[in-house]
């Protein structure tokens, strides 16, 4: 055997453990469970029903939307996706209850809701007028272990405005 194949199948070597030991194993993110109920007048969101949720879940195209994107250092991006932040959906039951599917990593988060009367495709229809958008939205939570969130929209004014 030549020298030039001993050479690199020692280079491939190296580099493969050096891979395994700077974070090839370290392994997956720690998530935690996040549920809890989402309320407005003292019941549920106008527009839950039984396939309320995520679009990705089978969501009726008239549900309520809920979802958890990644506060941003300083202000808020015009375009989140753009800026490289990712919201997670929460599955929403007719009673309000919801729940993160697979959790969210520990960090700070900005919660979005809406309520299309003639589903996401149609933005001007949502029954909450973007007061929760990602622009808009001053619900914020702090995620640092499994989390109940009581959220009643209600109570919140919408970022900029006294309540």
């Amino acid at each position: 055997m030549s020298t030039l194949p001993r050479k690199l199948l020692g280079l491939l070597l190296c580099l493969s453990l050096a891979g395994g030991l700077t974070g090839c194993s370290a392994g997956k993110v720690k998530k935690y469970k996040v549920s809890g109920t989402l309320k407005q007048g003292g019941g549920p969101v106008k527009g839950s029903d039984p396939a309320g949720g995520p679009p990705a879940a089978g969501a009726a195209a008239s549900g309520v939307m809920l979802s958890f994107y990644p506060a941003p250092e300083g202000a808020r991006p015009a375009n989140p996706a753009a800026a490289g932040l990712q919201n997670t959906y929460a599955i929403l039951q007719p009673g309000g209850e919801f729940e993160v599917p697979d959790g969210q990593p520990a960090g700070k988060y900005i919660v979005v809701v809406h309520s299309f009367a003639q589903g996401p495709q149609f933005p001007d229809s949502d029954r909450l007028k973007n007061r929760f958008s990602f622009q808009k939205s001053p619900i914020e939570v702090d995620i640092d272990g499994d989390k109940v969130l009581d959220i009643d929209l209600d109570k919140y004014a919408p970022v900029g405005v006294s309540p």
